[in-house]
């Protein structure tokens, strides 16, 4: 693009000229200069907007998703009161939308206007609880036309001035974590709204390609995203939570069409153009492959969890039940380290502290057997349950399979004793004591014996009705290794050979 030295060169020259006008407006309050610069900095914009559209005809042939803005609304909401008066609540506004066009240049399209009456107490009220079907039924066309929703509301409160801000991104129809700043001062609430704002901002990408663990995604605006200060841009080792979208007819979201693909994040490796390219840690690939078209959707969003640590809770694939005692192991997908983080409680719940991963691979093993790989990050969420396969079945037929395993080495060991034994007592003629050995070489469990018991096992253990295929198959294959381990090593004829031996040694002596 032709012109983007230019553009580069008034957004320098922009965002110099919002340094010296907060310099003067420190020094000097707010006054006609704070009007002055407003629409200075504005008709800067309308400068640059211009020389964007000095090549209008190439930019027509570049994708819209690369160079046209995020379309972006803020409906904001301040308490009524007089520590929120209406010269606040104006310099609130005008301070977002300015500091926008600084910060974000022309990769952002934001307009602030007032709150619906119909959602403003819940904005300042329960913002966290706010729904998709709540802003459908309020103004259904801000998630077809614009790409961003952030609702930002402004609390006085005893002590200074809450700020909170959260965003609805529109083409995945997902909410972000709430973002929460506090202030002391009265002249500090305008510019930490447009922090919240900006914090709340999650940067979107669409994923092109998936080979196995590598992907490759496409940065939204990313053709208007000039330098690395720009909140639009994605820095490498950013993850990025993926989301997939299926559509009707008509290009809307069916019912429970858009999910985030489960126990799945991409990390940004390296950047090529404006594509990015990105390494996949999941639990389930089979969904993050999946073929996209125009009635499945894949994007994904940069992602900052508001919190320290997250509760997983992991459940019995099929009825939920909690599973007390499974071991649950942290691995660092960097340097691959493995730590063993502890076992699940009567809940079958552990708490995962983020400390300095922010991403974590955990494995969850039972009995030395692992039975699912679970990445996370820790505080992005409070809770997640993991549902896996109930492991105690098999874990108890592999109790008894191995005891009996056991045994029958421990009968191996015994009888050779008692071989041994009795052939040194033929050897010396020593007949009686060769006998007496001989019956309690008979009395030992034969093989007849535990065959007998390990078929009733194997027959209570298939009869569960909470046993799937492949548990089945495992069970199956430890009650066929012991039965091959009895016919290889318990001999039923190992007794009249020796009775034989006995017999013969009597006559020739």
């Amino acid at each position: 693009m032709a012109r983007l030295p230019t553009t580069a060169m008034l957004f320098h020259v922009l965002r110099v000229f919002e340094l010296s006008r907060g310099a003067v407006a420190e020094r000097r309050g707010s006054g006609p200069w704070h009007g002055l610069a407003r629409v200075l900095a504005r008709g800067v914009g309308w400068c640059l907007a211009g020389c964007l559209l000095l090549d209008a005809s190439q930019l027509a042939a570049q994708p819209t998703w690369e160079y046209s803005p995020y379309r972006i609304v803020v409906w904001f909401a301040a308490e009524e009161g007089p520590e929120l008066s209406a010269s606040l609540r104006s310099q609130i506004r005008e301070t977002v939308q300015d500091r926008a066009l600084v910060d974000a240049g022309a990769a952002w399209d934001l307009r602030v206007r007032e709150c619906p009456p119909a959602l403003r107490q819940e904005v300042l009220r329960r913002m966290d609880q706010l729904t998709v079907e709540d802003i459908d039924r309020t103004e259904s066309a801000r998630l077809r036309v614009d790409d961003k929703l952030i609702v930002l509301g402004v609390h006085a409160e005893a002590a200074g001035y809450r700020i909170q801000a959260r965003e609805l991104d529109s083409r995945t129809r997902t909410w972000q974590p709430q973002v929460t700043h506090r202030v002391l001062q009265p002249h500090r609430v305008a510019e930490t709204a447009f922090q919240a704002v900006l914090d709340a901002f999650a940067p979107l990408v669409r994923i092109e390609q998936v080979r196995g663990r590598d992907v490759q995604v496409r940065v939204r605006a990313a053709g208007l995203i000039l330098d690395s200060q720009n909140p639009a841009h994605i820095p490498a080792n950013a993850i990025l939570r993926p989301v997939i979208r299926r559509n009707d007819r008509t290009g809307e979201p069916v019912d429970g069409g858009v999910m985030f693909i489960p126990w799945t994040f991409l990390v940004v490796q390296q950047q090529d153009g404006h594509l990015l390219e990105c390494l996949a840690h999941s639990g389930v690939y089979s969904l993050l492959a999946v073929r996209a078209s125009v009635r499945l959707q894949k994007y994904a969003l940069w992602i900052q969890p508001p919190g320290e640590e997250s509760t997983v809770q992991i459940v019995r694939r099929g009825d939920g039940t909690p599973l007390p005692g499974y071991a649950i192991y942290r691995q660092n997908p960097q340097t691959e380290e493995t730590t063993r983080l502890g076992q699940t409680d009567w809940r079958g719940k552990l708490v995962v502290p983020r400390e300095d991963l922010p991403l974590q691979v955990l494995y969850v093993r039972n009995g030395g057997r692992l039975l699912a790989r679970l990445p996370i990050i820790p505080g992005l969420e409070e809770e997640l349950t993991a549902e896996v396969r109930d492991d105690n079945r098999r874990l108890e037929a592999e109790g008894y399979v191995r005891g009996i395993q056991n045994l029958v080495m421990d009968l191996v060991a015994r009888r050779e004793l008692y071989i041994s034994r009795f052939r040194r007592h033929l050897r010396a003629e020593e007949f009686d004591q060769a006998r007496a050995l001989l019956e309690e070489f008979d009395a030992l469990p034969n093989r007849s014996d535990l065959a007998r018991e390990l078929v009733q096992q194997g027959q209570r253990f298939s009869s569960s009705e909470l046993s799937d295929r492949r548990e089945q198959a495992q069970i199956d294959q430890l009650f066929k290794e012991t039965q091959e381990l009895l016919s290889r090593f318990l001999d039923p004829g190992t007794g009249r050979e020796l009775a034989a031996e006995l017999a013969a040694a009597r006559r020739a002596g």
